[in-house]
Formats: C-alpha cells, structure tokens, sequence
C-alpha cells in the first residue's frame, strides 16, 4: 500500500492509562521507526523470513527465505540510531546510520555497504514550524557524485499538499499532489502522482475506519490511450484490536477478488507481535519472524 511522506507522520508515544490498546511508542517522527508499530521501550529488533511448515499440527517457521536479515537498534529516547542488514550466511551487507537535531528531528541518513565505505549520505531540513520541506540524497559512486532532491510545500493547515522530486540534471522528475478530509483530521484522501509535471501516473483514494485507519484505497490509473482515467481496483482492509491487520483483499473493477491475504500473529507480553504468518488465497506463504529486546 502506499503511504505518502514515508511514514514521516508523527506518531505520539503514550500508554493510554486503563486502555487495553496502547499506543505505539515511538518517541520521534523517524518514518523508518514508526512504520514497525510497536509498543514499549525497544532496544533492538531483528526482522527475518521463513517458509511456512507444518509441524505437531502447527504452522511454524522452516527455511530462511528472501536474502537478507535486519537488525534495528533503538537508543532509550526512543531514536532509530542505526539499521544493519546481513545476508543470510551472517555477512554484514549494509548499514545505515541516523543523526537528529536536539528537537529530536531526522536530519541526516549515512548508508554504508558492508566493508564499511560510505556510498549515500542524506540531509534533510525543516522551517522555522517544523515542517520538513527539503531532502537531499548524495550518491557516491565510482564516477563520482551525483545528487538528487526532494522538496514539500504545505496548506494552512500544516498538511503536506505538494511534493517535487528533481534528478541529478535539476530536471523535475515527479510531483506528488494531497488532498485531505474536511477539517484538520490530518487524513489523507486523495493522492496523485506524476511523472514530470503533469503526466499522471496513477491515483489513489482513501476510505477510514472508526479508528482512523485504513479500510479501503481505490486506484485509478490513466487508460491505455492515456486520455482519460479509469477505476482499476481497490483493497480492502481488516484490524484486530490492537490495529494490526488480519486481512487484506484485492478487488478489480468489475468487483471480483482477485487476491486475498490473511494474517495470524503471535504475541509477546508487551503486545508486540512476534510471528506473523501470512496466507495468500488460504495457502500459507511466508512467516515474518520479530525478535525483540528492551530497555525495561
């Protein structure tokens, strides 16, 4: 599904008092961070893949699958610090680091391949409101540097109504448009992406639950003759109380489902879910595996 701005929404880190459903603890608006949803104070958390088997009549991880495991560390604030990836035989293979200002702010992303040479830096700056509205990404490659950018332009609200992405020729490459619901619920309802200034490429529209999550996204994509839009399909989406999704259903236009997912977890005492196992069209397709340490 996407999700605009990275997942760079501010998420509040609170335990609402005699409330079975916490809220996520997050401590910064890290989007890398906050895209996990978990709960507690974190200090480390590796994310690895398997097959799904059978075993004593219980669907249990078997073989590794995918190519890499990642292992996430989390300092007491609550701050991503760094994000280590390794393949499956234990090679490191990448690394990122993150710096953030004293407001707690991401403000710089370092990317490291696994002998240590620094192959991507990040910066990213903020106005005097707080909002984010430039990001710059150096690559660093044999040939030399090049750079690219991104930049956001905000309503009165303080929602995000526009973003441009130029390459390395400073040529507009995208431009992203958002509109949201009445108000200042800070919804997303439509979102418009388009290749160069005004060439459409797709559009997506949102549908909220009670819970202001997630319940339906229509898209729409220009037609073959690229002359008009056409509704192409839509998902559906399914919570436990917790919010994590249970099932996941895609419709095309003439309403048949043409794919559905469904999710069972498992859960540790702090209410994160440590097995999450996925079922495409009721077979079993991957098992997602979440080790967790913390600081209490």
């Amino acid at each position: 599904m996407i999700r605009y701005y990275s997942g760079l929404l501010l998420l509040l880190f609170a335990v609402l008092a005699g409330c079975d459903t916490p809220e996520p603890y997050t401590g910064n608006p890290n989007p890398l961070w906050d895209l996990h949803k978990v709960y507690g104070r974190v200090k480390t958390l590796k994310t690895e893949y398997f097959e799904p088997m059978m075993k004593d009549g219980k669907m249990v991880p078997g073989s590794h699958v995918g190519d890499n495991i990642t292992w996430d560390s989390i300092d007491a604030k609550g701050q991503l610090f760094i994000t280590k990836i390794f393949t499956l035989d234990g090679q490191l293979k990448k690394y990122e680091t993150y710096i953030y200002n004293p407001k707690g702010q991401l403000i710089a992303i370092e990317s490291f391949n696994g002998n240590g040479d620094n192959n991507t830096h990040q910066d990213i700056f903020f106005n005097d409101k707080d909002e984010k509205i430039k990001q710059v990404v150096t690559l660093k490659l044999p040939e030399g540097e090049k750079t690219y950018w991104r930049t956001w332009v905000y309503d009165s609200l303080g929602h995000v109504a526009e973003s441009y992405v130029y390459d390395v020729d400073s040529m507009l490459a995208s431009r992203e448009t958002l509109s949201y619901y009445e108000g200042d619920s800070g919804k997303l309802h439509v979102h418009k992406l388009f290749i160069g200034m005004d060439s459409l490429k797709y559009y997506n529209e949102y549908v909220y639950d009670a819970q202001k999550r997630d319940s339906i996204l229509f898209r729409f994509r220009p037609n073959v003759a690229g002359d008009s839009v056409v509704y192409q399909s839509k998902y559906l989406y399914t919570y436990d109380e917790m919010g994590n999704e249970i099932n996941r259903k895609l419709i095309n236009a003439e309403g048949e489902v043409r794919a559905e997912s469904r999710f069972e977890y498992i859960f540790d005492d702090h209410k994160n879910w440590i097995q999450r196992i996925e079922y495409v069209d009721e077979e079993p397709n991957v098992v997602k595996v979440r080790t967790f340490t913390y600081y209490d």
